[in-house]
């Protein structure tokens, strides 16, 4: 036998086996409390008591403290992950590990869309959770399987951004970018404009990253973990030169001034008249455009530094002017090889009469 007791807001189960006195914190409800007694003495009666494991039956709470604490650091990107933490925590506030079934994810899931959260940011929080579960498996805090493994995330692709500047916006942005009090911008958003290299990258690049000579730079540490290459076209080789050389004896100098970057780079998209254009849609602009002058997905993942063709593919988006004229070619391709609608006769029941293309352009993408 044994019992239940509370010791502040934590109640804890108190019970013995072979003369050993065991005591564990449950959490802030005595139910749970009660049923992880229950438990344990039908495992001490079945002969299934193993005391080694009951690091195991650690709270989800304090499991995702851990995780916080201890790994969450050491990702790219951890300056979400308290909030995340802290809304889980609100779903499974008085959770053990072992008693987290993938219904319990599927009606987080459920809740987290009741509350009007787009299916990607549900998807956010699902992977969280999926971390902070592997931790605790791979930390011996937990037995089983990952239970957010077992729920499957939603698709993406309807929601993966297709934003790229059309003909008019750019030279606008550019233009912009270089009005005296925004003038830092200019250097900045041509490197991500010419390169497709990531904010975060841009603004780690230092001097000794530079190769003028070479005509590359460096990106030492990526978000694949794997260092990179960014070569450094024409106009960009113009723009990095003068900054470059004044700072050649300071190798460890940052190139790219980002101070107050997010208030200068809204007043530029304000003042060229550009709506719902993200710093990171460049990446986009510049993957379409490398994958439009030679048609090789292959060369756009290694241009973009990129794991997979997928990826190279969701940062290729062929405007309308580029789709039309590949239309236009096949079509004398095939009048040129006797497959023109047109020479068909209209006897023939099988011919498709001659159609007028439209006049107006198609609306693939935002650009025109």
């Amino acid at each position: 036998m044994g019992r239940v007791y509370q010791r502040g807001e934590v109640w804890w189960i108190d019970y013995s086996h072979h003369g050993r006195r065991f005591r564990e914190a449950v959490g802030a409800s005595k139910t749970l409390a009660q049923q992880v007694l229950a438990k344990r003495t039908t495992e001490i009666a079945e002969g299934k008591f193993f005391p080694n494991r009951l690091k195991q039956d650690l709270s989800f709470a304090d499991m995702a403290d851990k995780w916080l604490k201890e790994y969450s650091p050491s990702k790219k990107a951890p300056q979400n992950d308290p909030y995340y933490v802290a809304r889980l925590k609100e779903f499974f506030p008085h959770h053990i590990l072992s008693s987290l079934t993938s219904l319990d994810v599927t009606q987080m899931r459920a809740k987290l869309k009741a509350q009007g959260l787009k299916p990607t940011t549900v998807n956010r929080y699902h992977q969280v959770l999926g971390s902070i579960l592997s931790r605790a498996k791979e930390w011996g805090h937990l037995a089983g399987e990952n239970p957010a493994r077992q729920v499957k995330l939603d698709s993406e692709l309807k929601y993966w951004r297709k934003r790229v500047l059309s003909e008019d916006e750019e030279p606008r942005l550019m233009a912009a970018c270089r009005e005296p009090e925004l003038d830092r911008l200019y250097p900045i958003v041509m490197c991500a404009g010419w390169t497709g290299m990531r904010r975060t990258e841009i603004k780690n690049v230092r001097v000794k990253d530079v190769d003028l000579d070479r005509a590359y730079i460096l990106i030492p540490d990526s978000k694949n973990d794997e260092p990179g290459l960014a070569i450094i076209p024409s106009p960009l080789f113009a723009v990095l030169e003068p900054l470059i050389k004044p700072l050649e004896d300071q190798p460890d100098a940052l190139v790219f001034d980002f101070r107050n970057f997010e208030k200068l780079w809204h007043r530029a998209l304000a003042r060229a008249k550009i709506e719902n254009f993200h710093f990171h849609d460049l990446r986009h602009c510049w993957g379409s455009k490398v994958t439009m002058a030679n048609g090789n997905l292959a060369a756009t993942q290694e241009v973009l530094r990129q794991k997979s063709p997928a990826m190279a593919r969701r940062y290729s988006h062929l405007t309308s002017k580029f789709l039309r004229n590949v239309v236009e070619a096949t079509e004398r391709h095939l009048a040129q090889n006797g497959h023109s609608p047109a020479q068909q006769t209209v006897s023939d029941p099988t011919a498709t009469p001659p159609v007028t293309p439209p006049t107006i352009p198609i609306n693939v993408d935002s650009q025109k």
